[in-house]
């Protein structure tokens, strides 16, 4: 956002429930984040922003879709740490499974 800040973020848990439907699986999961501001003076209100990637891949773990997750929460003024749950949901095809990674800002 507009203050330029560096924030680290960390997967902190997943969680996942999985329904069958046809041919395959539904996947709805709630992936627990941990973002921490790295100032150490003001702390402004803010909003931030974490990319994450969602792979399914199969079993031979060759990737066979990806979609990009962007996921936007926002600092209260003077909050340091904050914890929120990005959801995220995908059908899967028997023999598959999902990978889920964070995308490092360059």
């Amino acid at each position: 956002d507009e203050t330029g800040e560096v924030i680290d973020v960390r997967m902190n848990g997943v969680r996942g429930l999985c329904q069958p439907v046809d041919g395959g699986k539904q996947m709805d999961v709630a992936v627990g984040l941990k973002l921490k501001r790295s100032a150490a003076e003001k702390l402004p209100t803010g909003v931030a922003q974490v990319e994450m990637m969602g792979f399914i891949v199969d079993a031979d773990d060759t990737v066979v879709s990806s979609n990009k997750i962007i996921y936007k929460t926002g600092f209260r003024d003077g909050m340091h740490t904050h914890y929120p749950v990005a959801g995220y949901s995908a059908v899967l095809a028997d023999g598959q499974r999902l990978v889920l990674s964070l995308l490092p800002a360059l």
